[in-house]
């Protein structure tokens, strides 16, 4: 099971926890001195969780204990091993 830290819902796999992160990091911001370029800082992360209704309209399946699933035919919703 993986339990997000931002939004404390339970997934299946690891895919079925990625299916619901969205969002980028933020891009770095450069500076070029001379002939290379110097990250001086980063635009500001997008990164959040979908919330129940995205979940649903992405046709994730949450079961009777709560825990989330991907769609029932992904891919990356093979039983993972024990």
């Amino acid at each position: 099971m993986n339990r997000c830290s931002g939004c404390e819902k339970n997934f299946r796999s690891v895919g079925a926890f990625d299916m619901h992160r969205v969002g980028g990091y933020g891009d770095a911001i450069y500076k070029t001195r001379g002939k290379s370029q110097v990250v001086v800082g980063h635009t500001k992360p997008t990164r959040r969780c979908l919330d129940t209704g995205e979940m649903v309209a992405l046709e994730m399946q949450q079961d009777e204990k709560g825990t989330w699933r991907g769609p029932a035919n992904a891919y990356f919703e093979r039983e993972e091993p024990a």
